[in-house]
């Protein structure tokens, strides 16, 4: 029997909890997967919500399969009466997983997605027909299934790949992610071998959540980084969406147009966002398919690239000096050496150009100690001699090219404009921005723990979901304050309308739930008029959780 007074860590914790609320998660996850032979005291739903309570509990920890993170916390007020912490015990959280990989993450999730996306009222949203996809890869010890071949796997295969956190010693899994345009929720998740490619993948992708989240005969336009634009991928998809991405630069093309279109010759772009911007568009047909490029100067972008430019010209240009200063001091036995040795070095050589090349006979001895009365001195070898000079027309070459990228779509009627595509291709950062939130340390795991591919699949699921909630209360408290014409202050003690929901977790943090005794109702502590005002602004569902109704 507990002693009284107790007090529980309610903090940010309310604020997620009645968003998963206003979401339905835990109502339809139990619609879907509902607790038949009633074996479970805690229900899968609950479970979920469990897990995203815990992945965004600023534990700053591995997500836990263990009650241990709810053990301080107020468990029967944030998930429902008559629960406690042991009943979020390890093997019920893991069952859960199993029970959520079973019926297949990525289908459970386009369900919760598409219930959101209704409730959030996201199609009512400018710009909605927008959807952002990326990549990222997540590292993990251990061993996984790697050993295998993927054909003997019937599930995720951990394996080695390009590692976008610089780890490639690490074997890894592949997430795809698709986003709304707006806020960067997220509306499809797919979990992929840890060697998957963007290029390869992506396709598939797009007829996953054509298949998935009908889009009420709204056209669709995808937008992605250059991993969208190969011949395959833009061949498939042109016919049934639109599309706007970068062309890689590898691209003989595309290199030409850096190098030829000065920003002098280029038109501005009306939109004031784009003010430092200007554009040039050349029609195209790559792939056999008909659109635009919009070769784009940013003249911030432009001072920057010089200044890295620069720095590194510099760099390397002193070090191939120092290389080469090395490589005259060597004597070689005969000039076909020095001139092999010449010709291995100059393939490397992109920094310098060496003049008055030449290959010069060294004159001495060839025994060693004093030389006999009369002796002359014959060749005994060859240097290589020569003026190094870094390559200023090579260096100017590239200074022209920096500050511009090229944007290609195949809107060539233009139902969007130039600048709008412009600004829905920048908004490419929301589903970087997601990514970033994934492997931040503060929320999600930094390197997973469960042992079984199946329920690394859904925890993948979960980490999506955790990014639903946090989105989608950051949506609505800034909307919310625009609205209201409120502000609320940031870490600088500044007035904002677009404070992050990191900063407003942060800000929450000390709210405690008391217990006097067992007679008198539960009273939350420590808040003040700004807690009271983001409760309010986000809703009957968030208020409840700390007695604001």
């Amino acid at each position: 029997m507990q002693s009284f007074p107790i007090s529980k860590n309610l903090d940010h914790l309310g604020l997620v909890s009645g968003m998963c609320d206003r979401l339905n998660l835990s109502s339809k996850i139990d619609e879907l997967l509902p607790n038949t032979n009633g074996l479970h005291q805690v229900s899968t739903g609950t479970c979920v919500k469990a897990l995203i309570l815990n992945g965004l509990g600023f534990a700053e920890r591995r997500l836990y399969l263990s009650p241990h993170f709810f053990s301080d916390k107020p468990v029967a007020h944030l998930l429902g009466e008559n629960l406690s912490a042991e009943m979020f015990n390890d093997d019920r959280l893991g069952r859960c997983l199993d029970d959520l990989y079973a019926f297949g993450v990525s289908e459970l999730f386009s369900h919760l997605a598409a219930q959101s996306y209704e409730i959030l009222g996201l199609s009512e949203e400018v710009d909605s027909e927008f959807r952002h996809l990326d990549a990222t890869s997540f590292g993990l010890e251990g061993q996984y299934n790697s050993e295998l071949n993927e054909a003997e796997v019937s599930c995720l295969h951990i394996t080695q790949g390009y590692s976008r956190d610089h780890r490639p010693d690490l074997n890894q899994v592949m997430l795809n992610l698709v986003v709304e345009n707006s806020s960067g929720i997220p509306l499809l998740m797919e979990g992929l071998h840890g060697n998957t490619s963007d290029q390869t993948s992506f396709g598939q992708t797009i007829d996953d959540y054509v298949e998935r989240l009908q889009n009420n005969g709204q056209p669709i336009c995808w937008v992605a980084d250059s991993a969208l634009y190969t011949e395959e991928t833009i061949g498939k998809i042109s016919g049934r969406h639109y599309w706007i991405t970068r062309v890689p630069s590898k691209l003989t093309a595309v290199q030409e147009l850096l190098l030829q279109v000065q920003p002098e010759h280029m038109q501005f772009f009306t939109e004031e966002k784009l003010k430092n911007y200007r554009y040039q568009k050349v029609c195209n047909s790559y792939g056999g398919v008909r659109q635009e490029w919009m070769v784009v100067f940013s003249e911030a972008g432009y001072k920057r690239d010089v200044h890295s430019l620069k720095k590194r010209y510099l760099k390397k240009s002193s070090e191939e000096h120092q290389d080469f200063i090395k490589l005259c001091k060597k004597v070689f036995s005969c000039k076909q050496d020095a001139e092999k040795a010449w010709e291995q070095f100059s393939k490397k050589c992109q920094y310098l150009s060496i003049e008055d090349l030449n290959f010069q006979q060294v004159k001495g001895f060839k025994k060693p100690g004093k030389p006999p009365k009369g002796a002359q001195k014959q060749t005994i070898g060859y240097r290589i001699t020569g003026c190094p000079l870094t390559k200023l027309t090579h260096y100017e070459q590239l200074r022209q090219k920096q500050g511009k990228f090229v944007i290609a779509s195949n809107d060539t009627a233009q139902r969007w404009g130039n600048g709008h595509k412009l600004l829905a291709y920048k908004g490419q950062s929301n589903v970087e921005k997601g990514f970033r939130f994934l492997k931040d340390k503060a929320f999600l795991a930094d390197s997973f723990f469960v042992k079984k591919p199946e329920r690394l699949e859904a925890i993948l699921m979960i980490m999506a979901l955790s990014l639903m909630v946090y989105a989608a209360l950051e949506r609505e408290l800034r909307k919310n304050l625009q609205q209201e014409k409120e502000f609320v202050l940031d870490q600088t003690k500044k007035e904002t309308q677009k404070p992050t929901m990191k900063w407003i977790f942060e800000f929450f943090r000390g709210i405690h739930c008391l217990w006097v005794n067992q007679e008198q109702p539960m009273l939350i502590l420590n808040m003040n008029e700004m807690h009271t005002k983001v409760i309010r602004l986000l809703g009957q569902e968030v208020r409840k959780y700390y007695l604001l109704e």
